[in-house]
């Protein structure tokens, strides 16, 4: 799993928690959901393509609020959304006696663009405080 954490924008924190739960909640997802879905888009752009079905299963999904943490995740899911089929490819893992190795198809995006998708998610919480004022 990739985690992004946002540390060090006290005023950011500050003018969230001065406002609506529900409305800072809205303002959280509108910044996350476009960086999440250029990183899910980047991540099916790279991606093995042998059936194709590894493409298919990239989706977002927003996470649960945890003492004031909010999180959208990239994910791949099967079609019955039992197993992660990203994973293996991800880690590398053996077939029979091959060792098929590592192909960090989402890993790779995000470490090239953690900076500027933390600069973008900043500047579109600061947009979204600006707009529900």
């Amino acid at each position: 799993m990739i985690t992004m954490r946002l540390e060090g924008a006290v005023e950011l924190e500050k003018a969230l928690k001065r406002m609506e739960p529900k409305a800072a909640k809205a303002v959280i997802r509108k910044a996350l959901r476009p960086q999440a879905k250029a990183l899910a888009n980047e991540a099916k752009a790279m991606a093995p393509r042998l059936t194709g079905s590894l493409v298919q299963s990239i989706r977002i999904r927003a996470g649960r609020r945890r003492a004031g943490q909010y999180s959208m995740r990239v994910v791949t899911l099967s079609e019955d959304e039992t197993t992660t089929p990203a994973f293996p490819v991800e880690t590398g893992h053996m077939t029979g006696s091959a060792i098929v190795p590592e192909d960090p198809f989402i890993r790779r995006p995000f470490d090239r663009d953690v900076n500027r998708m933390a600069r973008d998610i900043e500047g579109a919480l600061w947009a979204g405080i600006a707009e529900a004022e």
